[in-house]
């Protein structure tokens, strides 16, 4: 891919000088290609990649770092738990996974879309 190997042709020493250089490279074939010189056939490839290094440098420069995601345990998961509405039968305080109805073999329940949501 024509991306890769010109920032592997710039030798990137760090995560961040990779995303930086990579960021780089994606900014000129755009500007080349939007002056009709690119080696690049088309901007598919290069408007996901740009879009991504972006961000990812733009939090790596922040100092910000991506959320941790675990499971919730005791009273954070009882109180998600009591809020959920279950995608079988619309009901609220339990999932899918534990609907009796589901496991009994019943139809699932369509929610009308000209009804308002159930607070």
């Amino acid at each position: 891919n024509l991306v890769k190997r010109k920032v592997n042709d710039k030798s990137p020493i760090s995560y961040a000088d990779l995303l930086e250089k990579a960021t780089g490279v994606v900014a000129a074939e755009r500007r080349a290609y939007s002056h009709g010189f690119s080696e690049a056939e088309d901007l598919r490839g290069l408007q996901a990649s740009s879009a991504e290094a972006t961000s990812v440098a733009t939090r790596h420069a922040i100092g910000s770092t991506p959320m941790e995601v675990g499971e919730m345990t005791g009273a954070r998961r009882q109180s998600a738990l009591a809020d959920a509405e279950c995608f079988w039968c619309l009901r609220v305080g339990h999932l899918k996974r534990n609907c009796r109805r589901y496991h009994d073999g019943l139809p699932r329940i369509i929610r009308n879309c000209s009804s308002s949501r159930r607070n």
